[in-house]
């Protein structure tokens, strides 16, 4: 081997050695001195004999011309994406019922549609091409393979990531001093580290480790768990070394508040590359999302699930968006399956807190699409119970199992946005977790409470109810509500209500507003509001569901919501309650009873 000091650079023209001095290492690039001394100062040769000033001219031409062609490089890569992104954004069809590009509607009159195998969209044959991969004729729509050729084209394919756009201005003049390889943290760089073309090899595996622009937004905005992005709050000095020696083709400034980012250019559909790039990319957050993924690790075949979740805690709403799921197992005898998403909140009864999304026919890559929404969910229930993500296929006879995934609640930060890409499991035995089933649980009321110091009237708005006991033999209830006010002493005085029945629900919507007339602030402090839930049935009498009351003996949420009630005349106070299995109807008969003698 030449000795690294008798020659300082080797400028290979093949595009792959040109790719590798990048690097810094290998066969393309020798030195025994540090690398700042040989940038800045090309003028001193390892004897210590000053250079010509023709030797000096020269290779400021040589420095000068390399960062021409660079520029010209990026300046070509630059197109390639400006193309790729103006095609994407003259695409107006739905990709179902319409081709993606043209628009042009689908069936017996119209176009015939193919499948994308890239985006899984739908496209006209004058919008699609036809390619070879795998040694298989596959159908591409023309984003798509674009897409593939900025892959190809921009040397992409070397580095897992397409280059970054060069923000330097075209009429900066070029100059020794700003031509320079990728920073290190060390000043020496040795030469045993710089000989070797074996070594370069083992530090390929820092291209798992390499900050994608999408690092870039602060910890307490974005934060991602992802083989092909690691971030971490305090970066040892091993890892800040691993990123200024990160794998780039175009180096750039990353201080420029010019960059253009990476992610600003990728697709929603990416070329095939490793599956956990991809559904990165795919979830590209906003600065209020927490993008979580998997690790390779928890991979058991049953494919993947993205989806979006967030809590309000002022609302006690969560809200889950089920996006797409990929790789699933196939069922039926087409080689296909019929896949639907059900949730659960455990513990709790499954039929109370089951929503479920709609079924995608024929497909193991479904896109849902989909929003529920779970009501009355309180930070004791975040900090308590799970959410179950289970994927079944819809047959006409049952459903076949696809994967599950189990969510803790109590890592879902309030009001923040998260998106998940995760692996599905295979099913837990009921035997693992005994506590999936909590048959206390009743469900929950949202009411609302009001005094009107003008008109002396007590107002009772009974808005609507989560997650009730299913009491009928289909797994669902009619639900109402009743409202008595005791002890009552005026007989001319209406001091009970009934709201109207929902039919097969366990989430009724009431929005029904009652009003108690002719009550004294200071006699209603004494009075207790009880609320009892039935099951409508026909021919018999009246499941009870559950029930709660509000006044002085209450305790808890229920003395809470009272005592905010009597404090704010003139306002409304809305508050959730749990439902309790004690029957309170007859305890309030009873008390009627013994004022009435």
């Amino acid at each position: 081997m030449k000795d690294a000091g008798n020659s300082a650079f080797v400028c290979p023209n093949d595009r792959q050695l040109q790719l590798r001095a990048k690097l810094s290492s290998g066969w393309s690039f020798h030195s025994s001195r540090p690398l700042v001394n040989r940038v800045n100062s090309p003028i001193t040769p390892p004897n210590n004999q000053s250079l010509r000033d023709e030797e000096i001219e020269r290779i400021k031409k040589v420095l000068e011309r390399a960062q021409r062609i660079e520029l010209l490089e990026q300046e070509r890569v630059g197109k390639l994406i400006d193309r790729l992104e103006n095609m994407k954004k003259h695409a107006t069809g739905n990709g179902s019922s319409q081709c993606v590009l043209c628009a042009d509607g689908f069936g017996m009159l119209g176009a015939s549609a193919v499948i994308c195998v890239d985006c899984h969209k739908s496209v006209c044959n004058k919008c699609s091409i036809e390619t070879v991969y795998n040694q298989q004729v596959i159908t591409l729509c023309k984003i798509c393979s674009e897409n593939r050729e900025l892959w190809k084209k921009s040397g992409a394919w070397f580095f897992r990531s397409l280059p970054s756009r060069s923000s330097l201005p075209a009429s900066v003049k070029p100059s020794a001093s700003c031509i320079s390889a990728t920073p290190l943290k060390n000043d020496i760089l040795t030469s045993e580290d710089d000989s070797s073309s074996d070594e370069q090899q083992n530090n390929t595996g820092r291209l798992n480790q390499r900050p994608s622009p999408v690092a870039a937004i602060p910890h307490d905005h974005f934060t991602t768990v992802n083989p092909f992005q690691q971030v971490s709050e305090n970066p040892s000095p091993i890892s800040e070394h691993d990123r200024d020696e990160s794998i780039d083709s175009f180096k750039t400034d990353t201080r420029s508040s010019k960059e253009l980012s990476i992610e600003d250019y990728l697709p929603t559909v990416q070329s095939p590359i490793p599956s956990m790039a991809s559904s990165s990319i795919n979830l590209r957050p906003s600065p209020s999302i927490v993008v979580n993924t998997s690790s390779p690790i928890d991979d058991c075949g049953f494919g993947t699930l993205d989806f979006e979740i967030i809590w309000k805690e002022s609302l006690n709403v969560l809200t889950i968006t089920l996006l797409r799921a990929r790789s699933l197992r196939s069922c039926d005898s087409n080689g296909l399956s019929d896949p639907y998403v059900k949730l659960h909140l455990v513990p709790g009864v499954a039929k109370a807190t089951k929503l479920r999304s709609h079924t995608i026919r024929r497909t193991l890559n479904p896109d849902f699409d989909e929003t529920l929404v779970y009501h009355g969910i309180s930070l004791e229930d975040m900090k308590t119970k799970s959410l179950k993500f289970s994927v079944y296929d819809e047959d006409s006879v049952g459903s076949d199992f696809l994967g599950e995934y189990r969510l803790r609640l109590s890592t879902i930060r309030a009001d923040v946005k998260e998106a998940y890409a995760v692996y599905l499991q295979n099913k837990t035995e009921d035997i693992e977790l005994p506590t999936d089933e909590d048959k206390n649980e009743r469900g929950k009321i949202l009411l609302s409470l009001m005094y009107s110091k003008p008109t002396n009237n007590f107002h009772v708005k009974v808005i609507r109810g989560s997650q009730l006991l299913p009491m009928d033999f289909g797994q669902t209830s009619d639900p109402y509500c009743k409202l008595v006010l005791f002890p009552s002493t005026d007989m001319g005085v209406k001091w009970n209500f009934k709201t109207s029945v929902k039919k097969h629900t366990l989430q009724p919507e009431y929005n029904e507003e009652f009003i108690f007339q002719h009550i004294q602030l200071q006699e209603l402090i004494s009075r207790t509001l009880q609320v009892t839930v039935f099951d409508k049935d026909m021919g018999k009498k009246d499941d009870y569901i559950g029930g709660f009351q509000l006044g002085q003996s209450a305790s808890g949420d229920d003395l809470k919501h009272w005592l905010m009630m009597v404090k704010s005349p003139g306002q409304w106070v809305e508050m959730w309650h749990k439902l309790k299995p004690e029957q309170f109807y007859a305890n309030s008969n009873h008390r009627d009873s013994q004022i009435s003698r």
